[in-house]
């Protein structure tokens, strides 16, 4: 009797086990992208939420927080993810994910730009959110 099936069935279940592991950011829906700059949001003190934004770092711009009181919101971490279909293309883009989290209760505007760092500021792409940090 072959065992063939029976090798090719826990290949098959390995895969999709392995697909569905949690915790990666690359699998990470952004909480807010650049179609909700200008909001004012609410937030609870010890809450995360992310921002993710499109990006194509070999172009030598970067999205930059220019406004934040960390006093009040700090940013906990970024990464940038590279879009399946353009991983290996020279120029391909992506999105940065940022994660940010309520300090204390107050409001705080968050103001980031899309510049090149080299060069005198002239962003070509900003994002801002107001965000109220209320309730325990």
């Amino acid at each position: 009797m072959s065992r063939l099936p029976l090798k090719i069935a826990c290949i098959l279940i390995l895969l999709l086990l392995s697909n569905s592991c949690p915790g990666q950011i690359s699998e990470v829906q952004p909480d807010y992208t650049a179609g909700d700059s200008g909001l004012t949001i609410t937030v609870k003190p010890g809450e995360t939420f992310t921002v993710g934004l499109f990006a194509a770092p070999s172009t030598a711009y970067f999205w930059e927080v220019v406004e934040l009181d960390a006093k009040v919101v700090k940013n906990t971490s970024s990464e940038f993810v590279p879009d399946p279909a353009t991983k290996n293309t020279v120029g391909g883009g992506g999105t940065d994910i940022w994660e940010f989290q309520a300090v204390a209760e107050g409001t705080t505007k968050l103001k980031m730009e899309n510049a090149r760092t080299s060069e005198p500021r002239e962003p070509r792409g900003e994002f801002e959110l107001t965000i109220n940090v209320a309730g325990s």
